[in-house]
């Protein structure tokens, strides 16, 4: 009997020591789990700040790329002001005048040539050749060479050539000007109906007016001056950026040139942009009125 209690007694105890085991090392996974999540909480902490850190990085590498794109030279020559003004008719022609002001060159030159581009897509298009001449202020002149032709016959026409500025120039000592005007024949629509026809197979949907920029520049003012009041458009002009050479958005540009846009007296639409991104295209889109107006 006495033997039976004190095995008893032993057993109570070994399950007694058990139960102490299970209680400590249920406090140290406890622990050891607190201590995991201490540091998952330190580490995230650390790794949001690296996070916003690098984003703002990025920001700023994206800021100086942008800055260096403007101001540095993979480009010879910048510009102080560009001017474009479409003059629109009710049938769908326009006259174009396009000014080049304070051409700046970061380097000497001997026949500077600048890339010229004009292209009118629409039933019937026809555009002339281009006219250019110098400012009366400027020291050189300036004349269109290597000037190319193509068109479909039908709904397609080009113009390609240089602006070619004559004489050799050195950076300090150059004020150069010049402008030059561009006639099109049904380049664009005069109605809702003909506008949405002819966009209804493309990305971008309504009519606009376009300049794609090639080099750094100081401003660029796009101005086009309609046939009609602005209240009898369907759809009221916008600005907006186009990625270069596509209809995609670029939404960040388009927010940030909101305000320089303006409407001019009752047929105008104007939009002005500060230093504005080489490689982008801004433009002014509408929606033309529902039926002709005379």
């Amino acid at each position: 009997m006495t033997i039976v209690y004190f095995m008893q007694i032993v057993t109570a105890l070994e399950i007694k020591h058990h139960s102490m085991e299970q209680g400590t090392l249920q406090i140290i996974i406890s622990s050891i789990i607190a201590f995991v999540a201490i540091l998952s909480f330190v580490f995230n902490i650390r790794n949001n700040k690296k996070i916003k850190e690098l984003k703002e990085s990025k920001e700023e590498l994206a800021k100086a790329i942008k800055t260096l794109s403007r101001h540095t030279p993979n480009y010879s020559y910048r510009i102080k002001r560009q001017v474009k003004e479409f003059h629109l008719d009710g049938n769908g022609n326009a006259v174009i005048q396009s000014l080049w002001d304070g051409l700046e060159p970061f380097q000497e030159f001997s026949n500077l040539k600048i890339p010229y581009t004009f292209t009118a897509e629409g039933n019937g298009v026809r555009i002339s050749k281009p006219v250019v001449i110098e400012l009366n202020d400027s020291d050189y002149p300036v004349v269109m060479r290597d000037l190319k032709f193509r068109s479909n016959g039908k709904d397609y026409s080009e113009y390609k050539g240089n602006f070619t500025i004559l004489g050799h120039c050195s950076t300090s000592d150059c004020k150069i000007g010049f402008k030059c005007t561009q006639e099109v024949e049904k380049g664009y629509t005069s109605t809702k109906k003909e506008a949405q026809q002819r966009y209804k197979n493309t990305d971008w949907e309504n009519e606009y007016c376009a300049s794609k920029v090639l080099v750094p520049m100081d401003e660029l003012e796009l101005a086009i001056i309609f046939p009609y009041e602005l209240k009898e458009l369907s759809g009221k002009p916008y600005p907006v950026c186009f990625v270069s050479g596509t209809h995609t958005i670029h939404i960040k540009e388009t927010e940030i040139i909101q305000n320089g846009f303006e409407y001019e007296f009752d047929k105008k639409a104007t939009l002005r942009v500060k230093d504005p991104t080489p490689g982008l295209t801004y433009a002014i889109s509408w929606m033309p009125p529902d039926s002709e107006v005379n």
